[in-house]
């Protein structure tokens, strides 16, 4: 279940994130840990989110979409000893094709938002906080990144950040304050690129799937 809830989760961001591209505005998405985004949502000088969701359902509901999902191959798939991501694309169950188009609307949802200036905030249990999020400018500049060549961030080599645009300056140095939260920036021209923190450097990825959310 772990392994299809992770698959899931990836799925609905190539989701958004093939649809920001398609849109050719670009745009920007912070994933954030819980406790992180209950802060940023309070007062504070990092990041202002000028429109904000209700703590209610709607807020939640890519999270619900998903586990009735799962709950529901759970249910077709109980004597199989599991479920498996080819038995999600294949079934021709009714109810889960309608979770799966549900979910889809609200990709939808995502990618249209971040056409707001401003990044989209949302939690890595894929609740949406807020649109139109300003990243403050007080906060520390990163000068260097590494760029990683593989997924896991192992093979590296540094980037100066100076030949970058805004919205990429202001994602490394929101990863660089918030250890643990992802970055996803899609420029006009639809490149697509990832940002993350550890060990007091921040890593960034072109073009890789993301493996590193939870749901």
């Amino acid at each position: 279940i772990e392994r299809l809830t992770g698959l899931l989760a990836q799925h609905v961001v190539r989701r958004i994130i093939s649809l920001v591209r398609s849109r050719r505005h670009g745009g920007a998405i912070l994933f954030v840990e819980p406790d992180v985004g209950r802060k940023l949502m309070a007062a504070n000088t990092f990041l202002q989110v000028k429109y904000r969701f209700l703590d209610e359902e709607p807020r939640r509901r890519f999270r619900s979409l998903v586990f009735r999902l799962i709950h529901r191959l759970q249910a077709m798939h109980s004597d199989d000893g599991g479920i498996t991501w080819e038995q999600f694309l294949t079934t021709n169950d009714p109810l889960v094709q309608h979770l799966d188009e549900a979910i889809f609307e609200l990709a939808h949802l995502v990618s249209s938002l971040t056409s707001v200036d401003g990044a989209v905030l949302m939690n890595n249990r894929f609740e949406i906080l807020g649109f139109g999020a300003e990243i403050s400018g007080s906060l520390p500049e990163v000068e260097t990144v590494q760029l990683c060549e593989d997924a896991e961030g192992e093979v590296t080599h540094f980037i100066r950040t100076d030949g970058v645009g805004t919205r990429h300056r202001s994602a490394f140095r929101f990863c660089s304050r918030f250890p643990g939260s992802l970055a996803i920036i899609v420029s006009q021209d639809a490149n697509v690129r990832f940002a993350a923190s550890r060990d007091d450097k921040v890593y960034c990825w072109d073009h890789v799937s993301v493996s590193f959310l939870d749901v």
